[in-house]
């Protein structure tokens, strides 16, 4: 995404976080609408208002690095998968599904993780919203998160052989345990 925006924009800082910077409001606009369609229009709104005002979020989206990007499409696939179960529209469940797998590509394995913990404590905390949760394709879900991050994940074991499995998966995870 950012070098298209380069290829768009030229290889220039705005063109570099743009992405970030549109990540951002990708995830504000989540927030409201996850707000407003789990409890009430004005804590969405107040939810929004919130994480604009958040520290955090403003300087990460001025920063060309895509936790942005990965926060907002984790927190959205999780959003989608929850509305989609609490409120019946099963339709949102493959966007949530298609949400965390474009989170995978942006992070790694981490989504899957974090979306199942969120998930899974949801799931705990209350016999209803695990009803809920279990009535949905989560074995599909996992297939079409899986099926749009494997492809690159492929090409790059292709590519760089066990080089690029050492580095991904054990040396940064090392580095820090190691501190680093």
């Amino acid at each position: 995404l950012q070098s298209t925006a380069m290829l768009v924009f030229g290889p220039t800082e705005f063109a570099a976080r743009l992405v970030p910077a549109l990540a951002s409001l990708a995830l504000i606009v989540i927030t409201v609408w996850f707000g407003t369609r789990t409890v009430s229009r004005d804590v969405g709104i107040t939810a929004g208002l919130l994480l604009t005002a958040s520290p955090g979020v403003f300087a990460l989206s001025r920063y060309a690095i895509l936790d942005t990007l990965f926060t907002a499409a984790v927190f959205g696939g999780a959003a989608f998968i929850v509305v989609a179960a609490l409120r019946g529209a099963a339709v949102l469940q493959w966007w949530g599904y298609a949400a965390v797998g474009v989170s995978v590509l942006v992070k790694g394995p981490v989504a899957f993780v974090l979306c199942g913990l969120t998930l899974v404590v949801a799931s705990l905390v209350s016999a209803d919203a695990r009803r809920r949760l279990l009535g949905l394709h989560w074995l599909l879900g996992f297939l079409l998160a899986t099926a749009i991050a494997l492809p690159w994940f492929a090409y790059m074991v292709v590519r760089f052989g066990e080089a690029f499995v050492n580095v991904y998966f054990f040396d940064e995870n090392l580095r820090l345990f190691a501190g680093r």
